[in-house]
């Protein structure tokens, strides 16, 4: 279920995989101790909001590996580009970045 965001070891490594990105979140936010730590990257709101419910924020309330024995499963309901849209405007910029190409990148370490 849901795709697997792609994770940095820092700054660099973001840079070889996308420059522009790299610069765009440089711009954005200061340059600091960051710099070197684990950057998380997701395509889109919509990738990032699926990782929430599987691996992330809601996993702890969810059993994503529940056998719904012919039932509908429940996560074909789920409604991930509302639920991203929520996610996004409300979560702490410190640590979440939203891209102008709505690309996803946080950190644990804050920027």
């Amino acid at each position: 279920r849901g795709k697997k965001m792609k994770i940095f070891k820092n700054f660099e490594e973001l840079k070889k995989y996308n420059s522009d990105l790299a610069s765009e979140l440089l711009k954005e936010k200061e340059a600091g101790e960051w710099l070197e730590n684990e950057i998380y990257y997701h395509k889109d709101k919509e990738d990032f909001a699926r990782y929430e419910v599987t691996e992330g924020w809601y996993s702890s309330i969810i059993d994503t590996n529940a056998n719904f024995n012919g039932a509908p499963d429940l996560f074909d309901y789920i409604d991930y580009e509302g639920l991203a849209e929520d996610l996004t405007a409300n979560w702490d910029i410190s640590s979440n970045y939203l891209s102008s190409n709505d690309e996803v990148l946080t950190t644990s370490y804050g920027w």
